[in-house]
């Protein structure tokens, strides 16, 4: 074979190889495809309970001041006054008024004369009642004569209209005594509802007052229907005297959203309480 052959024989090698070359280049970009995106930002904050008022005591139902009483006396009734209560956070929330006992003195004052020289027992002497009740109804209330005519005796309200109705712990004077301190919730329902125990929050309508006449789509502010009241018994003797107890007075909230069934005690527990000394 001819150099002019041999020449052009390795000029159509060369040329097949760079033709497969490129077709393998092309092959290995691929296809285009049209195409757009659009890309979202999100963020979350966690909603708010923030509930705000004033709780002050009276006696007999006068106003006192601070959140100590100092000279109670056997027929004296300690009220309760929260005023109006205001949500100003963003979430709907469970509500309520209820008290709690810390302490409660239970040595007989033995003092000549009934003087004050010990802490006097209480814990035979003191009711907490639903609210509402004057001090002269709790006082007749208290007493009873009996069916042979005999002498006032103290009942602790068994014989009253103002007994107290343990299947609904809603009406009634209870008894407080050593066994329900740092236990027993003072002025807790059997069961609670939405359209009466319910707050707004400023962002969640939840309280079913929406739609009715005259009603805030957010109604934001919240005040007990009665607030418990605290009763000294007034067939309390000397043996009272210099007797002392502590109490907290609680507006629990809790949330609504996600919670909408009655809550329960277990739940209530989770809400912290500011005490008042007596």
């Amino acid at each position: 074979m001819s150099e002019i052959q041999k020449g052009n024989g390795r000029k159509v090698a060369l040329g097949l190889f760079s033709l497969a070359g490129a077709a393998a280049a092309i092959v290995g970009i691929g296809y285009a495809y049209f195409s757009d995106t659009i890309t979202g930002n999100g963020t979350a904050t966690a909603g708010t309970l923030d509930i705000a008022g004033t709780i002050s005591l009276q006696q007999n139902g006068e106003a006192i001041d601070g959140s100590t009483i100092a000279n109670l006396n056997p027929g004296d009734v300690i009220g309760v006054n929260a005023g109006s209560i205001t949500n100003n956070g963003s979430k709907s929330a469970w509500i309520r008024a209820v008290m709690e006992f810390t302490a409660l003195s239970s040595t007989e004052n033995t003092g000549a004369g009934g003087a004050a020289e010990a802490a006097g027992d209480l814990s035979k002497y003191l009711w907490v009642c639903t609210g509402g009740e004057t001090q002269a109804a709790l006082i007749a209330a208290s007493f009873f004569t009996g069916a042979d005519g005999g002498a006032t005796t103290d009942d602790g309200f068994a014989n009253s209209t103002l007994a107290y109705d343990a299947d609904t712990n809603a009406t009634g004077c209870k008894q407080v005594t050593t066994a329900d301190l740092n236990t027993t919730m003072f002025g807790a329902k059997a069961g609670y509802t939405t359209a009466d125990d319910v707050i707004d929050g400023t962002a969640e309508d939840d309280d079913e007052t929406q739609g009715e006449a005259g009603a805030a789509q957010f109604d934001t502010t919240w005040a007990s229907a009665s607030m418990p009241v605290i009763y000294f018994d007034a067939a309390a003797p000397n043996a009272a005297q210099n007797g002392n107890v502590t109490f907290n007075v609680l507006v629990q909230a809790l949330q609504y959203r996600n919670n909408t069934t009655s809550p329960t005690e277990a739940q209530w527990e989770t809400v912290v309480s500011t005490p008042f000394a007596l």
